[in-house]
């Protein structure tokens, strides 16, 4: 069958005995943070010069998959993880807590996070994504939490496994989280001033 396109050679893979050009290509250190690695890949792959460069683009894919199967690896244990547990733990702190309650318990939260190997990690993504698009009351700044966790703000979708309706809501979503915490912490600035111009009078 011919394509459009045809084949694209993008060359043999380079020999990397020492898991290093995948962090170098990425431009961090190793790590087992999920988060950053997405962050990394996401900023490379945002250059211009992968924008012109095929072959390059993928190889960039390639070196970043190279780098979230490294961090995996180097993850101890990893817990099993049920994201309907997760989502109805969240939602009960939540009901019976309220606001407070919620964002008290995000350390907890995150240090499961933390503890879930790469597909886990993904699950709980699209698993916590849903309980933010069901819930738009949640605390701000738990989204916040989320969002930055989880980089929904540059992802837009990429292995969400979300609906196109759904990952276009969530990418709406995020503008709007990132506008009112900057406002937010805008009027906070603002008051923490106020008050210490006052303090001095």
């Amino acid at each position: 069958m011919t394509t459009l396109c045809g084949s694209i050679d993008t060359g043999s893979a380079p020999d990397d005995p020492d898991q290093t050009l995948c962090w170098q290509a990425l431009g961090i250190a190793p790590t087992t943070d999920f988060a950053a690695i997405e962050r990394a890949y996401a900023a490379q792959a945002d250059l211009p010069t992968y924008w012109r460069d095929l072959v390059g683009a993928i190889r960039l894919r390639r070196l970043y998959q190279d780098a979230l199967a490294a961090a995996d690896r180097a993850r101890p244990g990893g817990e099993t993880f049920k994201s309907a547990d997760l989502s109805r733990r969240i939602l009960s702190t939540w009901n019976q807590g309220g606001d407070q309650a919620l964002l008290a318990a995000w350390p907890a939260i995150l240090d499961t996070l933390d503890k879930l190997h790469r597909d886990d990690w993904m699950y709980a993504s699209k698993a916590l994504a849903h309980v933010v698009l069901g819930n738009r009351a949640l605390p701000l700044r738990f989204v916040d939490a989320l969002r930055r966790h989880f980089v929904w703000a540059g992802i837009q979708g990429r292995w969400l496994c979300l609906s196109i309706e759904d990952t276009e809501e969530l990418r709406q979503r995020m503008i709007q989280v990132i506008r009112e915490v900057s406002a937010l912490d805008a009027m906070t600035g603002l008051a923490m001033r106020d008050q210490s111009a006052a303090a001095r009078l």
